[in-house]
């Protein structure tokens, strides 16, 4: 492997692996955010159980996560499919980070931040579409979904329109890198269903 891949790839692990919905909590509430809500250590968990303001600095941070990896990837002369794959490492880091024992957050936001980089003008118009309706949603109380906040509706719509959009693009580079960092969330997503059946299954027993 190239050695400039190489260390693009490890940067952009640890990277992800930096998790500031850990970190933003405890300043700004002294508590943990694995032990509030759903226990995500993710932007919506702090958007729903620390504060507005909290969540949608941790969404930008994440988001810049995301973007970083793939951005120097191409600066440094990578292309083709590098910088997507480069870029999914990113997610793997936030999903499984290596300063918080493999245990970390969904990657929506390390994704979208990523996404900014391959189809920006998509990115900018559906965050601020999404702004808006999550703004619509808070201020009518209600959201598409009853089990779902305006945040985590709004992220749902927001995931829907860009996946909708990359079916019929054109840009190869942004649908790897969708496919790549879906797979991880998808992995995520089992892996975190595999600890539920695990504490099920032992309060089963006792």
């Amino acid at each position: 492997m190239d050695e400039k891949v190489l260390l693009m790839i490890i940067f952009a692990y640890l990277l992800g692996s930096i998790n500031p919905a850990i970190m933003l909590t405890n300043i700004f509430s002294k508590r943990d955010i694995r032990e509030l809500g759903d226990e995500n250590p993710g932007a919506t968990n702090v958007f729903l159980n620390v504060n507005e303001f909290a969540g949608a600095l941790v969404f930008s941070f994440d988001s810049l996560k995301g973007f970083l990896p793939p951005l120097f990837a191409s600066l440094i002369g990578l292309t083709g499919v590098l910088p997507a794959l480069i870029g999914s490492f990113a997610v793997i880091g936030h999903d499984f980070p290596l300063f918080h024992r493999f245990k970390g957050g969904t990657g929506i936001s390390a994704i979208i931040g990523g996404l900014l980089f391959f189809v920006p003008r998509l990115i900018i118009l559906t965050v601020i579409f999404v702004t808006f309706l999550v703004f619509l949603f808070s201020h009518k109380g209600f959201s598409l979904n009853f089990r779902l906040s305006p945040f985590e509706s709004g992220e749902s719509i927001a995931f829907i329109i860009v996946i909708v959009f990359l079916i019929f693009s054109e840009n190869i580079e942004a649908k790897m890198y969708m496919l790549f960092s879906t797979l991880i969330v998808v992995i995520k997503k089992f892996d975190v269903a595999l600890d539920l059946l695990k504490i099920n299954h032992q309060h089963i027993k006792i």
